[in-house]
């Protein structure tokens, strides 16, 4: 881990990789690759270790909870109807208007400049209410993404153990209980963080797992 203070402060506030940001967002990884590289919705923390050291699907950027935020309300604004055209200019007047709106989400100060024909109101409530999780918000019962936690990855309330270190054990042993007992977690904390995961990565709910 660096000891450079810049380096841990861009860690404090997110180094969520492209596919985990994608999959919050319902979005494919190619279209938010396209984002990036056009620099409509830019990942702020590049990848520091050098090429050498890097497995071949290492992405070349990371994106902060703010970067993350972003994405989500861009993907919030064509799921209202916005044409993927007319985005980069909406991003702009937003932008324009209160540089952080995708984060704090004041209602007055964007409201002038909230693309017309879509629904302001609907808008500022329900990214609020899913807030990091996005479309998975209906995993926040166990589920969260906070500052200096994991470097904002997803994991799970009240532990330091992200979601993907569950998902892992259940592939290597698929015994939820143990699993649980392990980590001292809840049989359904686990099977909670386990399928919070395939739905990052579009898996079906077949192979699922169930607290005994």
């Amino acid at each position: 881990m660096s000891c450079d203070p810049g380096e841990r402060e861009m860690h404090r506030h997110g180094a969520l990789p492209p596919d985990v940001v994608a999959g919050i967002a319902g979005i494919e990884p190619d279209r938010l690759e396209c984002w990036r590289a056009e620099g409509l919705l830019p990942a702020s923390h590049e990848n520091e270790d050098p090429p050498s050291w890097r497995e071949a699907d290492d992405p070349e950027s990371f994106y902060t909870l703010d970067d993350h935020a972003r994405v989500l309300a861009a993907a919030k604004l064509l799921e209202l109807g916005l044409p993927e055209a007319e985005l980069a200019a909406a991003l702009a007047r937003l932008d324009e208007a209160c540089v952080r709106w995708a984060v704090d989400l004041p209602p007055f100060q964007i409201g002038g400049a909230f693309p017309a024909g879509l629904d302001h109101e609907r808008f500022i409530a329900e990214r609020r209410h899913e807030d990091r999780l996005g479309r998975l918000h209906r995993y926040a019962d166990v589920v969260e993404m906070t500052e200096g936690a994991g470097d904002g990855m997803p994991g799970i309330r009240g532990s330091r153990i992200d979601t993907y270190t569950m998902i892992c054990a259940y592939r290597g042993d698929s015994d939820i209980e143990w699993i649980a007992r392990g980590f001292c977690l809840t049989p359904y904390q686990v099977e909670r963080a386990v399928r919070f995961e395939q739905a990052v990565r579009g898996l079906g709910t077949a192979d699922a797992p169930a607290a005994g």
